[in-house]
């Protein structure tokens, strides 16, 4: 396993932290409704993803047999 280094952001006043814990801090003071966007668009991009790939499985697929596909991928 390659331990990959944590990168980490220098500030003025001489404190140090990572990038993790910065994105943990904004995550933590955003509301909830940008929250629960942020969900809806990571799954509606999942949602695609898999639909690009059952595409390129069956490019001659229509939409219901996509659908049926997608329902059978979450189960």
């Amino acid at each position: 396993m390659i331990k990959q280094k944590k990168q980490s952001v220098l500030f003025a006043n001489g404190r140090r932290r990572t990038i993790q814990e910065i994105q943990d801090e904004i995550f933590r003071k955003m509301s909830v409704d940008k929250k629960l966007r942020l969900a809806f668009d990571l799954n509606h991009l999942i949602k695609r993803i898999a639909e690009d790939s059952i595409k390129e499985q069956y490019p001659k697929a229509d939409n219901t047999f996509i659908n049926n596909k997608l329902r059978e991928r979450i189960k």
